[in-house]
């Protein structure tokens, strides 16, 4: 996701010059100074930040609400020593929410179960998730400061938008954010110099956090595979294909575990379904990536969702193209 938005942003520099108005502009606030500059714009990001904490303090109520009251059996299982490490892995609906029970569990027996801390986690990964995205952005534009300063106000607002109320002041909600953020984790890791059995074995602990957080959680098996892939593009070695078929053999035993006494919960669509009707499979896939900016209106979210699609595809064909240049031009120099 950071090399396609690099390389957008590459194109987009390019093509600065065609719009004289805001270079205008942009030549016009370097009276400030670039530092000063990036301060200010910095000082933007905060602003919803500092807005979500207010309304959070204003409107979080310290009452367990819906899934969260079935913590109780957990609670009592734990004070009576009848807890067990197969009942802290059941299913619970398409999940097996191993991680948010201990956690839970540890968090209740600090503050008596006062659900606003639960709330705090929610805060704690949106801000983890938000720093994370400004040190990759840093990492892939390091000479574009003022860049990375916008990219990151425009993400903490989205990130911090009350659309999304009931993920902020719903405190078991947190887990919708655990993913995300091992994912950046991830992204951030692979970054480095680390031996590569410390970044396997890290990933692979994340891999297994998301997982037994929320069902979705599976999904960072998947998309770690692009960031592997393109290390073996850049280097195909022996290290890089042992990385991915060990990669490959944890994601098999996770699944074979996961699935293990599995059952299907009765109100739960087949996965077979949507290629039974895939007009409508693809309607669904495009209001669930334009959801969070559709305000509740199904045919804005698909029509959102459309145009993220198409902007993410055509940001993919760039990045591939100044891909295979940078490889072409390589291969010259050699």
């Amino acid at each position: 996701m950071l090399t396609v938005l690099n390389a957008w942003l590459t194109t987009l520099k390019k093509h600065f010059q065609s719009f004289p108005v805001l270079q205008k502009w942009v030549n016009q606030a370097h009276f400030m100074g670039g530092a000063k500059l990036n301060f200010l714009i910095y000082g933007f990001a905060c602003l919803p930040v500092g807005l979500l904490l207010y309304w959070l303090a204003k409107y979080v109520v310290n009452v367990p609400f819906f899934d969260s009251w079935m913590m109780g059996v957990y609670f009592y299982g734990w004070k009576h020593n009848t807890l067990t490490l197969e009942s802290l892995f059941e299913q619970h609906n398409e999940s097996r929410k191993f991680f948010p029970r201990l956690i839970l569990l540890g968090l209740a027996e600090l503050t008596h179960w006062n659900t606003t801390y639960e709330v705090g986690l929610t805060v704690f990964l949106l801000l983890l998730i938000l720093w994370g995205l400004n040190r990759l952005l840093g990492f892939s534009i390091p000479h574009q400061p003022r860049l990375v300063a916008v990219a990151t106000t425009v993400m903490a607002v989205l990130l911090c938008s009350p659309l999304q109320y009931e993920n902020l002041l719903w405190g078991l909600q947190y887990i919708m954010f655990v993913t995300p953020a091992c994912l950046v984790g991830m992204l951030l890791l692979m970054r480095g110099d680390r031996p590569q059995w410390q970044i396997f074995l890290t990933m692979v602990s994340l891999a297994w956090f998301a997982t037994f957080t929320f069902a979705n959680g599976m999904t960072f098996w998947l998309i770690s595979l692009i960031p592997i892939s393109f290390r073996i593009w850049q280097q195909p070695n022996r290290k890089a294909w042992a990385f991915l078929l060990g990669w490959l053999a944890c994601f098999s035993g996770t699944l074979i575990f996961y699935f293990h006494g599995y059952v299907k919960p009765p109100d739960s669509p087949s996965l077979l379904s949507g290629l039974e009707d895939p007009f409508k499979l693809v309607q669904y896939f495009l209001g669930f990536l334009g959801a969070p900016l559709s305000f509740s209106d199904q045919q804005l979210a698909q029509v959102l969702g459309a145009f993220a699609l198409i902007a993410f595809v055509g940001m993919a064909l760039v990045t591939a193209q100044l891909a295979c240049g940078r490889g072409g031009d390589r291969k010259s120099v050699e």
